[in-house]
């Protein structure tokens, strides 16, 4: 095909998925840095203000690819999460596939939760990509604990710290610190979940001496 042939198919609806398979590809590769909308033109065969037709800027590019990580990543955690039947299996399986996710794709995963224009994009799309994976764990919670919204709130944003906090260990530490292998770290990771479920939900919330969660058996 003639580049002149191959940008007017990009005119008729192609460009912005060819733009954004391109972005993450890079992104893969060297991360959210290397990206650029003249470097995107480059892989895709089309003039440097072709992009310019979907993305205003980089950060816009960002946001987008950032939505598609976050559809993908939300629906691995609902597979995995569909995947048991049992409340306690259901967060070890939700913090597997966590963890599995980020350490497979660690520059999606610091573009998602690390870029500021993704963080605080209003998007729609945006809004409701990027709480998918919370609302999956939140539910997940509610069916092991028995307590009231703030409760609730906090042992989900516990588990989530934990997931999130060692997945970002794993892959800032050197190679070894937190195990040598997938293996290794899923069983600390079950260590740490089975801890959390019968430590942290049953304890009393900060402040209140008399009422407690109580974790469903």
């Amino acid at each position: 095909m003639k580049k002149s042939e191959k940008l007017n198919t990009y005119h008729h609806g192609d460009l912005k998925t060819a733009l954004l398979d391109a972005g993450e590809e890079i992104l893969s590769q060297k991360g959210p840095e290397a990206i650029s909308l003249r470097e995107i033109a480059r892989a895709c065969g089309v003039s440097q203000t072709a992009p310019y037709r979907h993305f205003s800027n980089k950060e816009a590019l960002l946001v987008a690819i950032a939505i598609r990580a976050f559809e993908e990543f939300g629906h691995t955690l609902r597979v995995a999460k569909e995947s048991r039947s049992d409340p306690k299996a259901k967060l070890h399986e939700l913090g597997k596939a966590y963890v599995e996710y980020g350490l497979n794709h660690p520059h999606r995963l610091r573009l998602m939760f690390g870029r500021q224009s993704v963080l605080q994009s209003k998007d729609d799309n945006s809004i409701a990509a990027k709480g998918v994976g919370f609302s999956l764990l939140e539910d997940t919670v509610e069916e092991l604990i028995q307590g009231d919204e703030k409760r609730l709130k906090a042992a989900t944003i516990a588990a989530w710290s934990l997931v999130h906090g060692f997945t970002m260990l794993v892959l800032s530490l050197p190679n070894g610190t937190l195990g040598a292998s997938d293996s290794d770290h899923a069983d600390l990771l079950y260590t740490m979940l089975e801890m959390l479920q019968h430590g942290l939900f049953a304890l009393p919330y900060a402040g209140d001496s008399t009422d407690s969660v109580t974790l469903v058996t």
